[in-house]
Formats: structure tokens, sequence, C-alpha cells
């Protein structure tokens, strides 16, 4: 607030409205208890600085905007009074979170009954924060026995630590189809991200794949060929010549 006429402004005062939704957390003297406040007397060509601090509510839009309103009165008269008041706006933007986003895969998508299945899963830090104590925990398909997990897992439920942005960390799963299973029948694992900081997506947190389970084809015997009609015809004819040289030989002798 500055006087900037040619006489002492009396019983000058400072009050403000607050943005609708903040709470005060704090304000500088001579106003540090609260609005309104007494500025006393100010001298010609005087400036007194608030310095207001205020908690924009957690229920805050980002693109929101919040502007506070400052009014300073005197008791003496002035010659202008539509410069009385000024108000400044803050924009919202959204605080940075993490956001864990999880793949998975099955390769190759068909085994044989009675071998192992190999699963990928893949988790992401897409978010513009770090993301802290983020765990994985999977659930093998139904019927299915665990063989191994890669580092850093050493189990279905691990710790992957904190995460950085852009970071990922992949796991393979490893497990064992049974012989028992029905050919044809399909073996999902699912896959679950989570982290002890706040994310600004959850839905993306899970992830599937399957495996197809096929029975082993046994092999078949070497078809045998078969002569045809005319084939057996012509060795027919072979055999009956070959008797009619052999007679006529021993007719000679």
């Amino acid at each position: 607030v500055t006087n900037q006429g040619g006489a002492p402004a009396d019983l000058s005062s400072l009050d403000t409205v607050l943005p609708a939704g903040a709470t005060v957390v704090s304000t500088s003297a001579p106003c540090a208890a609260g609005f309104a406040c007494s500025l006393g007397t100010m001298a010609p060509g005087q400036t007194v600085t608030v310095t207001v601090v205020v908690q924009i509510p957690s229920t805050a839009q980002a693109g929101g905007s919040y502007a506070l309103t400052a009014n300073a009165s005197t008791a003496t008269s002035e010659p202008v009074t539509t410069n009385n008041s000024a108000t400044a706006s803050v924009s919202v933007v959204a605080a940075p979170m993490p956001d864990l986003v999880v793949s998975a895969s099955a390769l190759p998508a068909t085994v044989l009954l009675d071998s192992n299945a190999t699963y990928t899963i893949t988790v992401t830090n897409q978010g513009n924060a770090a993301a802290d104590n983020v765990s994985l925990n999977s659930i093998l398909p139904a019927g299915t026995t665990l063989v191994s997990t890669s580092a850093p897992c050493s189990g279905l439920a691990c710790s992957l630590g904190s995460m950085a942005v852009g970071q990922s960390i992949t796991v393979t799963v490893v497990v064992h189809i049974p012989a028992s299973a029905a050919a044809g029948s399909t073996y999902p694992l699912a896959a679950t991200a989570s982290t002890a900081t706040t994310e600004s997506n959850l839905a993306n947190n899970s992830a599937s794949a399957s495996v197809t389970a096929i029975a082993v084809t046994p092999s078949q015997p070497a078809p045998v060929p078969s002569l045809g009609q005319w084939a057996l015809m012509l060795v027919s004819i072979a055999l009956a010549g070959f008797a009619a040289v052999r007679l006529r030989r021993t007719g000679a002798h």
C-alpha cells in the first residue's frame, strides 16, 4: 500500500478477500494478527508491504485460478479511491505424481502339457515423480507351480524399491503346466504393482498374460507304399516273360 497523495493518510487499514476455499497460513507485520489490520498513519510517499500465504485446497482442479483481493482505506478524505483495491491470481497445477504401468506377455503362447511356461512382467514409472516402496505381486494360474522368478524378485511378492521417472523393471516368471491339464485350456498369470506414493492413475497398475496348453502329438509310422493296378500288371507281365525265357532255355538243352 503506497500513499501517493500530498498529505498523510490517517487511520489507514488493509483488508483482504481470500480465494474461495483457501485458508490463511500466515501474514506478515503489521498484519500478523490477520485481517482487517491497521497500517496507522501513512506519510506521503510511504509504502507498507504485507505478505499473505494461503493454502490451496487439495480438491482444487488443475488449471483453476485462485484470486486474492486487497482493499486499503483511510479516515482521511482521498481525491481518488478507484485505486484502493488490487487483485492477484495464481494458477493451480497438478502436483507431480508417479504413474506405475504394468504390462505382461507370455512367449511362446502355447506350451506342451507337463512343461514350463514363461511369463514376462514389466513395471514402468510413466509419471513425473519418483515412486517409493514399489512392490510387485503375481498370482499363479490355477493348478500350476512356480519354477523360478528373476531378480529382483525371489518369489511371487517382491519389492522393487524406489523407481525414478521413466524407469522400467522387468521380471520373468516361469511356471510348470501340469501333465493332467486338459489340452486347449488357458493359464493366465496376473501381476499388480503398487507404491507408497500417491499415484495419478491406478487403472493401469495390473496386467495379465495367458498361455494355452496343447497335448503331445504321437508320431505316426511312415506309410508303406502300395503298388497300383497298372504296376501289378507290369510286374505280372515281367514275371511271365522271365518264365517263358527260362522254358526256352530248358527246351534247348
